[in-house]
C-alpha cells in the first residue's frame, strides 16, 4: 500500500525500517535504482547526456547513486556537487568510473557548467529533499537559475528554428528526486528558485505538501517508488491518507465470476434528468454500464424519456418514465420510485434533476425511506439536502455523497474558500458528522469515511473540469455499489478509475478539447490497469 505522509511521518518510517534491518544505505541504493528505472521508462534506454545536481543531504546521496548507475548504463554523466564532503565514498565511485565531477564552492564561477548543461538532454534535480525549511540562496540558487536559463534559451531557439533541419537540441527535461528542490513537504510552499519537473520520482509515498495547488504544477508526471521498506513496517506507520493508485484499490474491485450473469452484477436505478438537463441520465447510465453493472434502470421524467430512448448508447437500459411537471419529476412519481427499491441493488439520485420544490419533496421521501439501498447522492440532490437542517439525522441507508466545492460549501454552510482551505479535514469532519462516505471532488479528490479513514487521489487535471464529468463519477460509483462494493470501496475505486481516465486524456493532449464522451471512452484503460493488480499481492509504489 502507498500512503501520503508528512515529513515527520516519513522520517519515522525510515527510522523504523532501519531498526527492522533495512539500512539507510540500502534504502538509498534502492531509491537511486528506482529513479534510474523511472528515467529509462520515461526517456528510453538509449544512452543520453545527463547532468545530475547533487546537494548535501540524503537527497544528494540518492543523486550520486543515480549518477553512478546511469554511467554504468553507458550514459554521458556530468555531476555538479554542492556542500558535500570530498571524502564521500559515493563521489570516489564516480571518479573511478570516469564521471565528470564538479565540486562547487560558494563563490565558484559556474561558467564551466554551461556547455555540459546545454548539451544535456536530462537534468536530475537531487539538490534538496522535502524537509528543506529555508529559502534556496547563494550557489544553489545560481545553479538552478542557470538550468532555468538554459531551458528558456532552448525553448526560444526551437521556436526560431521551427521547421528547419538544423533545429537545435530540445530543452533538457527535468527529473526530480523525491521532490523538486524548494517545495516544502508539509506546506506545499514553493521557493522562487524551484524548477518545474517533467518527472518526479517520490519515495514510499508523496509528502502531503506535494499534492497541493501550489506544488502540483511543479511535479510533472509522478511516480511513487518502493525503496524496500518492509510491508509490515509500512502497515504500522502513521500516515496522512491512503493514496489512491491502481495497486491500492485493486483488491476492492468487485469480483466477476466466470459463471456470473447480469443479475450477479447488480441492478442500478438512476433517478436523474429534467427538461433542462437531458444528457445527465445518459452519462450516468453509460458510466455504470462501462463499470461492470449488470442492469441499469433509468427513472426519468416522462417528458424526456423518448429523447433518451433514441440514444444508441442506451439500447440496453430499462426505462421507468416518471410523471413530471414543467419537465421535472413531480410528486406523483413517488409511488413508482418506491416500487423500484425492492429490486434495485443501488441508486444514483440527483444528476440533472433541477431544483423544483416537488422534485425536492420526492427526493427527500426517497432518501428517508426505510428500504433505501446503497445510494450515490449527487448534484441537485445535494443542494436539496443542504436546504434541510440536520438532514443527516433522518436519511436512511448507506450513502456516498459526491459534492464539488460549491455543493460542499452549501452543505456545511461555509464559503467555498473555507471549504477548500483544508479539503482533507473538511471532508473528514463532514463524513464523521453525517456518518456517511464523502467524496469531495476537485483537484486531488478526497474520499472520507465515518470511521476516520481518508484517501486522496493523486490526480489534478483540467481534463476533468468539464460538464458531465461528475455525472460519470456518480455512475461509476453507483455501478460498483450495485455490484456489491461497500460505499468506501466503491468511492475509492471509482475515484481512482475516473481520475486515471482524466489523467490519460491530459497526457494525450486532450485536456483542452476533451469532453465527457472522450472521458467515458478512456475508462476501459483504467479498468484494465486495476485488473492487472487484482488478486495479486499488493505492492508499494507505482506510476500515478
Amino acid at each position: 500500500m502507498s500512503y501520503l505522509y508528512t515529513i515527520e511521518q516519513m522520517q519515522a518510517l525510515e527510522r523504523a525500517a532501519d531498526a527492522n534491518g533495512t539500512s539507510y544505505a540500502a534504502m538509498m541504493e534502492t531509491a537511486g535504482q528506482r529513479v534510474v528505472d523511472a528515467i529509462l521508462a520515461y526517456a528510453g534506454t538509449a544512452p543520453r547526456a545527463v547532468m545530475v545536481l547533487v546537494g548535501p543531504g540524503n537527497n544528494g546521496g540518492d543523486g550520486l547513486v543515480v549518477a553512478r548507475l546511469l554511467a554504468e548504463a553507458g550514459w554521458s554523466v556530468v555531476v555538479a556537487v554542492i556542500g558535500r564532503a570530498s571524502d564521500d565514498p559515493r563521489l570516489a565511485a564516480l571518479v573511478e568510473r570516469g564521471v565528470a565531477l564538479h565540486q562547487l564552492g560558494v563563490d565558484d564561477d559556474l561558467a564551466a557548467l554551461y556547455e555540459p548543461l546545454r548539451e544535456s538532454q536530462l537534468v536530475v534535480d537531487a539538490l534538496f529533499g522535502t524537509g528543506l525549511s529555508r529559502s534556496i540562496a547563494g550557489l544553489a540558487a545560481r545553479l538552478l537559475a542557470m538550468v532555468a536559463q538554459v531551458r528558456a534559451a532552448h525553448r526560444h531557439d526551437s521556436l526560431l528554428w521551427l521547421g528547419s533541419p538544423r533545429c537545435p537540441v530540445s530543452e533538457p527535461e527535468i527529473v526530480a528526486v523525491d521532490c523538486p528542490s524548494g517545495i516544502h513537504g508539509d506546506s506545499g510552499e514553493v521557493d522562487s528558485a524551484t524548477l518545474v519537473a517533467d518527472l518526479t520520482v517520490t519515495f514510499a509515498g508523496p509528502k502531503q505538501g506535494m499534492l497541493t495547488a501550489s506544488a502540483a504544477p511543479y511535479l510533472g508526471s509522478l511516480v511513487v517508488a518502493d525503496i524496500g521498506i518492509p510491508a509490515p513496517v509500512v502497515a504500522e506507520a502513521a500516515h496522512v491518507a491512503l493514496l489512491l493508485t491502481p495497486q491500492n484499490v485493486a483488491e476492492a474491485l468487485p469480483p466477476r465470476p466466470l459463471t456470473g450473469h447480469k443479475g450477479t452484477f447488480g441492478t442500478l436505478t438512476i433517478v436523474a434528468g429534467s427538461r433542462q438537463y437531458v444528457g445527465a441520465p445518459s452519462l450516468v447510465a453509460q458510466a455504470a454500464g462501462r463499470s461492470g453493472t449488470g442492469l441499469v434502470e433509468l427513472a426519468v421524467p416522462d417528458e424526456i424519456q423518448p429523447i433518451l430512448a433514441a440514444h444508441a448508447e442506451l439500447t440496453t437500459a430499462i426505462w421507468r418514465p416518471l410523471p413530471s411537471e414543467a419537465g421535472a419529476i413531480s410528486e406523483a412519481a413517488l409511488p413508482a420510485l418506491l416500487s423500484t427499491l425492492d429490486r434495485a441493488d443501488a441508486l444514483v439520485v440527483g444528476p440533472g434533476l433541477g431544483l423544483q420544490d416537488a422534485t425536492g419533496s420526492v427526493v427527500w421521501q426517497l432518501l428517508t425511506h426505510h428500504a433505501l439501498p446503497p445510494t450515490v447522492v449527487d448534484a441537485d440532490a445535494l443542494t436539496m439536502l443542504s436546504q434541510r437542517s440536520n438532514w443527516w439525522h433522518e436519511v436512511r441507508g448507506k450513502l456516498v455523497l459526491t459534492p464539488h466545492p460549491g455543493e460542499m460549501a452549501r452543505l456545511i454552510d461555509r464559503s467555498v474558500s473555507a471549504s477548500q482551505a483544508d479539503r482533507r479535514r473538511v471532508a473528514q469532519a463532514a463524513a464523521q458528522r453525517w456518518q456517511q462516505v464523502v467524496v469531495l471532488k476537485g483537484a486531488f479528490t478526497v474520499v472520507a469515511a465515518p470511521d476516520g479513514r481518508v484517501a486522496l487521489s493523486p490526480y489534478a487535471t483540467d481534463a476533468l473540469a468539464k460538464a458531465g464529468s461528475g455525472d460519470l463519477l456518480a455512475g461509476i460509483i453507483g455501478g460498483l455499489l450495485a455490484q456489491g462494493a461497500t460505499p468506501w470501496d466503491a468511492a475509492c475505486v471509482g475515484v481512482e478509475a475516473h481520475g486515471a481516465a482524466g489523467q490519460r486524456l491530459a497526457r494525450c493532449g486532450g485536456n483542452r478539447s476533451t469532453d465527457a464522451s472522450a472521458l467515458l471512452r478512456m475508462l476501459h484503460h483504467s479498468w484494465a490497469t486495476i485488473e492487472q493488480y487484482r488478486n495479486s499481492q499488493p505492492q508499494q509504489g507505482g506510476d500515478v
